[in-house]
């Protein structure tokens, strides 16, 4: 936000006075400000425009801050000859008429006026027989997100305006500057950043109603250095405009510099290149100790892999390594499935890398009997999701149950190290996995899950890397802070 913040300040400054120089040749604003009001008395007179209020007597309790001596204040009603709303019902569009513009073509400094419907001729010639918007002429937005900001009207454009936009003409734009009202607008101490001043209200509540913006009251210098004010801002925008593509991109480096590292530090750990590898350790043990288990000689060498490995590691099929089972969700409509006598794990309850100790559902005695057959997944176990958030890992720290999103996995070679060595690296391998879309996210199967391969270093390497990520993760997290702040 450096470009926006500067931005700011340079507004802030321009309408105390202290972005340009005031010249003693420049006309009096209070001259100037007694031919506005003149000339809209007799336009009123004239009945040019329909009778527009006059601004409260100004006191100097009304003034809010000190401004150079050869400026004045004024209430931005009497700069106006119009200030009103739009067309209040929801008209009958039409294939062929007049252009009927809302909120949505207006944007700060910015007037769109390419995407909109058609209002009948007759409409739109009743709407417009009194007060028709004109090439420099403000539009304001009064309704939704984007109460408060404007825009100029900058092409000779026929159109008529809904009731979520207030037009606003200038009495007499040679001697009021309509971008010096933009700017005015748009800053600090305009309408579109006080929003919440003027309504008591959040930028997105209610709408702006324009009694209250008729006597706002805006700093009105000479109309000579109202022009150097917009060159001077015209030019230091110009330059910071071209920062915003620069601010933007290091904000996306700002936001994925913490995951992309951690990603890197993962892929290190699961390619051997994390720590110092230790020849006179194997895994051995491990496979035999599984193989028992099984009952059948277990499968390391495959013709096709992710990425290369140390030697002294095997890749193993997730098959092979754990034995997992695939959780449940009792049926919704039956309450009676559903109290307050075991935990049960939905994907939102996990905590990437992490315990967890409570979960937002609960299921009854009679799901735990009927539904689960008793079989609930212990404290200390290992569950990771396989559905949406693919990958997401949490080790148990309650007896739970769980959706069928999630699977509980019981390795094999039954180790805390090997299952804190799988809670770390599963996130990443399963990118690796057979992976299929799914409505929300991705997806694995159970038979993709079986063939995941995984790789697989001796145990006390799996204990060095698990050492190294969990030195290494907190200080991401430093980082994250440092970046932010």
């Amino acid at each position: 936000m450096i470009v926006a913040d500067l931005k700011k300040s340079i507004l802030q400054v321009a309408f105390q006075g202290k972005l340009t120089e005031q010249l003693e040749s420049d006309t009096s604003s209070s001259e100037i400000i007694k031919n506005i009001k003149n000339i809209k008395e007799n336009n009123i007179k004239s009945k040019k425009y329909k009778r527009t209020p006059i601004g409260k007597e100004i006191t100097n309790a009304d003034k809010e801050y000190i401004i150079p001596s050869s400026w004045s204040w004024i209430r931005f009603i009497d700069l106006c000859s119009v200030m009103t709303c739009g067309y209040a019902s929801t008209p009958q569009y039409v294939s062929d008429g007049m252009p009927f513009l809302s909120a949505k073509n207006v944007k700060p400094f910015n007037f769109k006026p390419d995407d909109y419907k058609l209002i009948s001729y007759d409409l739109y010639n009743k709407l417009t027989n009194t007060c028709k918007p004109e090439k420099n002429d403000i539009l304001l937005t009064r309704v939704g997100a984007g109460i408060g900001e404007s825009t100029i009207i900058d092409v000779d454009m026929d159109f008529a305006i809904y009731v979520s936009l207030t037009l606003i003409k200038l009495v007499d734009y040679s001697l009021i500057n309509n971008k010096y009202i933009l700017y005015w607008l748009n800053s600090p101490y305009g309408i579109s950043t006080s929003i919440k001043n003027i309504t008591g209200k959040e930028a997105s509540q209610g709408n702006l109603n324009v009694d209250d913006v008729r006597n706002y009251m805006i700093p009105f210098p000479p109309i000579e250095e109202q022009q150097r004010i917009v060159d001077k801002i015209d030019e230091l925008f110009g330059k910071l405009n071209l920062m915003e593509p620069i601010e933007k991109k290091l904000n996306e480096l700002n936001s994925s510099f913490s995951a992309t590292l951690k990603k890197s530090i993962i892929q290190s750990a699961c390619s051997g290149n994390l720590s110092i590898q230790k020849d006179n350790e194997t895994i051995s043990d491990i496979i035999n100790v599984i193989s028992e288990k099984k009952n059948k000689r277990i499968k390391t060498d495959f013709d096709a892999v992710p990425f290369l490995i140390p030697s002294n590691w095997s890749w193993i099929k997730f098959d092979d390594l754990v034995e997992f089972s695939i959780g449940k969700t009792p049926a919704r409509a039956d309450l009676s499935f559903w109290g307050k006598d075991y935990p049960w794990v939905s994907i939102s309850d996990m905590v990437d890398d992490g315990y967890i100790s409570e979960t937002k559902e609960y299921v009854s005695n009679k799901a735990f009997n009927e539904i689960f057959k008793g079989k609930i997944s212990k404290k200390g176990t290992l569950i990771m999701s396989f559905k949406l958030t693919v990958g997401r890992c949490s080790i148990l720290n309650i007896d739970a149950f769980h959706n069928e999103g999630i699977i509980s996995i019981y390795p094999y070679y039954d180790s805390d190290v090997l299952k804190k060595y799988l809670m770390k690296i599963l996130p990443f391998m399963t990118k690796y996995g057979d992976t299929k879309g799914a409505i929300k996210g991705n997806t694995l199967n159970s038979k993709s899950l079986k063939e995941l391969l995984i790789p697989l270093p001796p145990i006390e390497e799996q204990k060095r890397i698990v050492d190294k990520i969990e030195k290494l993760l907190p200080l991401l997290e430093d980082v994250d802070d440092l970046i932010n702040s």
